[in-house]
């Protein structure tokens, strides 16, 4: 799992917005566009919590 800056300092708030585009291009298929989307949402999701 990736650490996000927000991850890294607890208490921190931050709007996610720019993480949900990272990774993300024209592209990709909707599996792929799937798969990036979950792989972020899963990253900043602990982020978010603290």
């Amino acid at each position: 799992m990736r650490r996000t800056p927000a991850a890294r300092n607890p208490g921190l708030i931050a709007s996610f917005s720019r993480a949900l585009l990272d990774g993300l291009t024209a592209q990709q298929t909707g599996e792929e566009f799937d798969r990036t989307q979950d792989a972020s949402i899963e990253s900043i999701y602990p982020a978010s919590t603290t």
